[in-house]
């Protein structure tokens, strides 16, 4: 997913910034705690719940259940077609994760 390299290669070197492996997946962290992750060709987030419920409103993304069959509130799916606001909403994700 070159997607997802654009932005772990975007975030790195940041004061805090990391990965792990979370959800079994490669994720990127913020202070230890997971921001953004691949799922299929899908970008997941996690972002302040308004936000999550604004962009599934919107139709921009879909609730993220990490595949257990219930959605996790502050997390949302963006699927390829909007890969072109990716880096914006990660850096909303990494912000709200405590990054600077």
């Amino acid at each position: 997913m070159s997607g997802f390299a654009d932005l772990r290669a975007r975030f790195a070197g940041r004061a805090g910034a990391g990965t792990k492996r979370g959800f079994g997946r490669d994720s990127l962290t913020v202070g230890g705690r997971i921001f953004a992750l691949p799922d299929g060709d899908s970008l997941v987030l996690k972002l302040p719940a308004p936000l999550v419920d604004a962009l599934v409103e919107s139709g921009t993304g879909v609730p993220w259940d990490a595949h257990r069959g219930r959605a996790l509130r502050e997390w949302v799916a963006l699927g390829p077609g909007t890969a072109a606001r990716w880096p914006e909403l990660a850096e909303e994700a990494w912000r709200a994760g405590g990054g600077a």
